[in-house]
């Protein structure tokens, strides 16, 4: 629990932000995690309309599927834990996010129908893995006293941070791929505009992989470093 002799609110604030901020493992988390959700949004705001530009049968319960796999993804989770690391699960969500992108390219690109079907089924590690695992994961990261800020800044990062990114992204990629201004009626080119959230996803791969050694914690719950 925190301290709540520490003085006013602000004087704690402010110290608890200074020490998460020479928190090294913390912030290079934080970094990929706002890679990690960037992408995000284009599955969350363009997923259905893509179902319904490529005439998939029934598609708002197509993609209840991803709702199934969350609940799974959740319920196997306490026993994966044991026998994984956090960061080591984090990085297969991840994984998952440009498995889902890559999915989509292929599916729009090759007028493929059975790689939607798996990139809907991912959104269990796909959220799982990341949101639920992430906030584990922080918890280990960070002193006992610091934790509630270091969480409520996890949230920040990957909710409003990395969906402002995103959404501006989206926008951008929306109104070139897909709805331009001086096309009627709109040409809605899914290949590329999947292809932007993919190389977002590959950037946060490439960093976690990268970082694998620094990010490992000790089985008492502390991080080398």
């Amino acid at each position: 629990p925190p301290d709540e002799r520490t003085g006013l609110f602000f004087g704690r604030a402010f110290r608890d932000c200074a020490d998460l901020l020479r928190n090294s493992s913390l912030i290079i988390f934080l970094v990929i995690s706002i890679l990690a959700c960037i992408p995000g949004m284009a599955y969350n705001n363009f997923g259905n309309l893509f179902l319904n530009t490529q005439k998939f049968s029934r598609p708002a319960a197509l993609m209840t599927l991803g709702q199934v796999s969350d609940l799974l993804f959740l319920a196997v989770t306490p026993l994966l834990i044991r026998r994984f690391s956090l960061y080591s699960l984090f990085c297969s969500g991840v994984a998952a996010w440009l498995l889902r992108y890559l999915f989509l390219t292929g599916a729009s690109a090759l007028q493929l129908s059975w790689p939607v079907h798996v990139a809907i089924f991912l959104n269990g590690p796909c959220f799982v893995f990341i949101f639920v695992v992430g906030v584990l994961y922080v918890d280990r990261l960070v002193a006992g006293t610091h934790r509630g800020a270091a969480q409520g800044v996890f949230v920040i990062a990957t909710g409003g941070i990395a969906n402002l990114i995103g959404a501006l992204l989206v926008g951008f990629t929306q109104a070139k791929f897909l709805t331009p201004e001086t096309m009627l009626p709109p040409p809605y080119h899914w290949t590329p505009f999947w292809i932007f959230p993919a190389i977002v996803c590959t950037a946060a791969m490439v960093l976690t992989l990268f970082t694998t050694r620094s990010m490992r914690i000790r089985k008492d719950g502390s991080n080398q470093r």
